[in-house]
């Protein structure tokens, strides 16, 4: 009969949800890529890629929260820490720069505009040729996804008022 430990029992870390992480040390590894070592609430160690989160100021040797980002068919974790500047569902004001293209791992084209807050911070709306904002004006925008260190944001709907 196989033995059951009570400790090991819910120790699963779920999509979407947002644990504290310890960030152990950061390494290097032969290829030349950077990672931070971070330790789950339940022990466990994962690697984080550094190259994406260099502005976040994270430290080692102490706490960072991290959304569990995807969990693929392997059971691998793909984390994004929270962004030091904007919290996912949040409004912010943005501006317009210019028009960009985001090339996908699967090489596929998608074009946005670039949009920049008012601490310097990029960001990316989905192009769409009937929404045009103009160059250099501050409007509302909503923090939809937050990917690898990337702000994708949507048009804030204004609530009327009776």
């Amino acid at each position: 009969m196989k033995k059951v430990y009570k400790y090991k029992e819910n120790r699963n870390l779920k999509t979407g949800d947002v644990y504290k992480f310890w960030i152990i040390k950061k390494i290097k590894f032969p290829d030349g890529v950077d990672y931070f070592v971070m330790r789950d609430p339940y022990g466990e160690k994962h690697l984080l890629p550094a190259r994406y989160y260099r502005h976040y100021n994270i430290q080692t040797k102490s706490y960072y929260n991290c959304r569990i980002d995807k969990i693929n068919c392997q059971g691998r974790l793909f984390f994004e820490p929270e962004h030091p500047f904007f919290e996912l569902g949040n409004t912010y004001l943005f501006y317009f720069k210019k028009i960009a293209v985001l090339i996908s791992k699967n090489r596929n084209l998608t074009q946005y505009f670039l949009m920049k807050s008012g601490n310097g911070e990029s960001a990316y709306l989905l192009y769409n040729p009937l929404l045009k904002p103009q160059k250099g004006k501050f409007e509302m925008y909503k923090v939809i996804k937050v990917k690898k260190a990337k702000i994708f944001l949507q048009k804030a709907e204004i609530p009327k008022l009776d």
